[in-house]
C-alpha cells in the first residue's frame, strides 16, 4: 500500500502542474479529463488508506466527548439528498469514551449507507440512550432492506453489494466498534 503512495503523489503533482500551466490551453474536454485524473488518484487513494486502515493494528485515542458532537460532525461529512430527513433522538446529554475521530467514521460510513439504502422520500433516524451503564446508539432508516444472504456477510472484509467499493468500510467498522 505505500509502495503505490508514491506513484499516487507523482500523478497528483503532475496533474497539479498541468492545470497550473496548460488548463488555459485545453478545451472543456481536455480539461475534465484533468479532473478525471484527480479523482481517480483521489479514489485510488482512499482504497490504499482503507486497505491499510483494515490490514493494520488500531491505534485509539480515547478522550470523554459529547456524542451529540461526533454525530453533528458525522452528519456534516455526507451529503443528505433533500427527499431524506434526518431525525436524532437524543434524551439526554451523553458523553463517552472513546476515539472521536474514528467513531465519526463508523457513524459517517453508516450515514452515508442509509442514504444509499433510500431511493425515494425517506427518513434516518439516529436514536442515543442510556441503557444501565452502557450507551445505545441506533441508526436505522426505511430504505429497501437487505437480503438474508446479504446480512449473513455484511461484516465480511472485502464483501459488497454495489458496483463500486471494496467492501472494507463496514468490516473497518466492526473492527473499530470491537476495539
Amino acid at each position: 500500500a505505500h509502495d503505490l503512495r508514491n506513484p499516487l503523489s507523482g500523478i497528483r503533482n503532475a496533474n497539479y502542474v498541468l492545470k497550473k500551466n496548460y488548463s488555459c490551453y485545453l478545451d472543456s474536454k481536455g480539461n475534465l479529463m484533468l479532473t478525471t485524473i484527480d479523482d481517480c488518484v483521489d479514489y485510488s487513494d482512499k482504497i490504499v488508506k482503507d486497505l491499510l486502515d483494515y490490514s493494520t493494528q488500531l491505534k485509539l485515542s480515547k478522550a470523554l466527548t459529547p456524542l451529540q458532537t461526533i454525530i453533528t460532525k458525522s452528519l456534516q461529512t455526507i451529503v443528505i439528498p433533500q427527499n431524506i430527513t434526518v431525525i436524532t433522538e437524543t434524551k439526554e446529554q451523553l458523553a463517552i469514551y472513546v476515539d472521536p475521530e474514528k467513531l465519526q467514521r463508523v457513524f459517517s460510513n453508516l450515514i452515508k449507507n442509509a442514504v444509499e439504502a433510500i431511493s425515494n422520500q425517506g427518513t434516518l433516524t439516529i436514536k442515543t440512550k442510556k441503557v444501565g451503564e452502557n450507551v445505545v446508539i441506533e441508526f436505522s432508516d426505511n430504505g429497501v432492506g437487505m437480503s438474508e444472504e446479504t446480512l449473513k456477510k455484511l461484516w465480511q472484509a472485502f464483501f459488497t453489494t454495489k458496483a463500486k467499493g471494496m467492501g472494507v468500510g463496514l468490516a473497518i467498522c466492526k473492527k473499530i466498534i470491537e476495539a
